[in-house]
C-alpha cells in the first residue's frame, strides 16, 4: 500500500487527479461542443470550461490537503 502524505503530491495523487479531470470533462464539452456549432451563446460554453478548470483545481487542491493511500 502506498501512502500519500499531507501537503505532498505522489504520482498516484497525480493520476487520480487525471481520471477526475477527464470525468469532469464530460459536462463541460456537452455545453462547449455545441457553443461552437452556434447553437447556444459562447458564454456559456466558456463558462462550462471554466467550471471545468475549478473543479480540477479543487480537486488537486484537496489531494494535496489529504493523506491518502492507494493499492
Amino acid at each position: 500500500m502506498t501512502i500519500s502524505p499531507k501537503y505532498q503530491l505522489i504520482r498516484q495523487d497525480l493520476g487520480k487527479v487525471l481520471k477526475n479531470s477527464l470525468i469532469f470533462l464530460g459536462p463541460a464539452l456537452l455545453v462547449f461542443i455545441p457553443a461552437l456549432a452556434k447553437q447556444i451563446p459562447a458564454e456559456a460554453g466558456y463558462g462550462a470550461l471554466v467550471l471545468y478548470v475549478l473543479n480540477l483545481l479543487a480537486d488537486l487542491l484537496r489531494k494535496f490537503l489529504a493523506t491518502s493511500r492507494y493499492k
